[in-house]
């Protein structure tokens, strides 16, 4: 099983499940802040129209492209027209926990994802920024190499 679409939002970086803290009385009181709550709220939104009936079980895989709005010091006419590359903050994995905060439902519990890609690119120009999703069920054995290495062998520690 294979669910595959597009998310018409720009991702934005979440730390720590989405959390702030502030101290109050001496004591912390935690909270989420409103524009996270807002970008999750947009997820879930674009992606309950894709939601299976019932979770994936099982082993999943993940590839998430994050089409990124292109900033102005890209925008001249001797930049490429096509995506970029953002090599640059916002780090892959803060984009990755909201998003995969919000996709809640598609499987049972997000410890069964053990494969992702993840790419981060500007827009091309005159393109909007997306969230573009793959989620996958893997139903192939894990191989007897994995990595070059035989099952049960970690790498060679150095004397």
């Amino acid at each position: 099983m294979r669910v595959t679409f597009q998310i018409p939002v720009e991702a934005i970086p979440v730390q720590t499940g989405g959390k702030r803290m502030f101290i109050k009385s001496g004591r912390p009181v935690f909270f989420k802040d409103k524009r996270t709550t807002r970008y999750l709220e947009a997820i879930r939104l674009f992606a309950n129209q894709y939601r299976p009936a019932a979770a994936i079980t099982g082993p999943m895989g993940i590839e998430v492209l994050f089409v990124m709005a292109r900033p102005q010091r890209l925008q001249r006419r001797k930049d490429p027209e096509g995506r970029m590359w953002m090599d640059v903050r916002p780090d892959w994995d803060n984009l990755c926990k909201g998003t995969q905060d919000a996709l809640e439902g598609f499987w049972a519990d997000d410890g069964q994802i053990v494969r992702a890609t993840v790419e981060k690119v500007y827009a091309a120009k005159g393109e909007s920024p997306s969230i573009n999703l793959s989620i996958f069920q893997i139903s192939e054995p894990l191989p007897s190499t994995h990595w070059g290495l035989p099952a049960g062998h970690g790498s060679p520690v150095p004397a």
